[in-house]
């Protein structure tokens, strides 16, 4: 498989970028960040156009946080040794656990769900490409709260592959947030009554993606999720090669 991953750890980015995307706090503001992207007006051909690139400039934007935040984190973690690496793969196993009983709804602390949007936004003309990667950038450090618990797992990981390998599922991770923001960018007029849909089961959302969280942390509490991987090994087959 491409970058040397393998397993579940590709499927479980990907499958964690869509669900960050249907979090309640992510997709209730989609429509806007989108109307911001297209300008004065997306009706014409032309603007619809612009949109598209906006967006795709506003997905490089959040991307590239994601990766240059596994990388800094690569740099402070390969140094250290063994030991070290395990007690802090440990420590975020069970930050995770404890984010995933929270998304549950067994306790709340208001900090990991109080999204932290930047004004940026008011700043910069709507319809700008400059403004798009921007807002992108504003977007991944913003709502980093909203999608910490499932991002948190993410890097955890990403530090088990190398630098290249991590920096794949990285990639992976933001092509499962972007690929449906980019799809709504093209259908809003046909995907604003979906979105409607979901956000009126934001509860089940965010439960589902809690007992994941949980299961994952406890899994890599506990060392099984190597074992896991394992299981998923022979998938590789069907996936492309590179």
């Amino acid at each position: 498989m491409p970058l040397g991953l393998h397993g579940v750890d590709p499927v479980a980015a990907v499958v964690g970028g869509l669900i960050s995307f249907l979090s309640p706090c992510v997709l209730a503001v989609v429509p806007g960040y989108i109307a911001y992207l297209g300008g004065a007006s997306v009706e014409a051909e032309t603007g619809r156009r612009g949109l598209v690139f906006n967006a795709l400039l506003f997905v490089a934007g959040f991307t590239a946080v994601f990766v240059v935040l596994y990388a800094v984190l690569q740099a402070v973690v390969a140094p250290l040794p063994s030991d070290y690496k395990t007690l802090l793969t440990d420590a975020g196993a069970i930050v995770v656990i404890f984010l995933g009983l929270q998304f549950l709804g067994l306790f709340r602390v208001g900090l990991f769900f109080r999204e932290a949007r930047l004004q940026l936004a008011h700043r910069l003309p709507p319809g700008s490409p400059v403004a798009a990667a921007l807002v992108g950038v504003a977007f991944s450090l913003g709502w980093t709260p909203c999608v910490g618990p499932i991002l948190t797992f993410i890097l955890l990981r990403a530090s088990a592959h190398d630098l290249v390998g991590g920096a794949g599922l990285m990639l992976l991770y933001s092509a499962g947030l972007a690929v449906p923001f980019l799809l709504t960018a093209l259908l809003i007029e046909r995907v604003r009554p979906l979105l409607g849909a979901v956000n009126r089961h934001a509860r089940a959302v965010e439960s589902v993606s809690g007992a994941l969280l949980v299961f994952a942390g406890i899994l890599l509490l506990t060392g099984q999720f190597a074992q896991v991987n394992q299981w998923f090994g022979p998938l590789a087959r069907y996936l492309p090669s590179g």
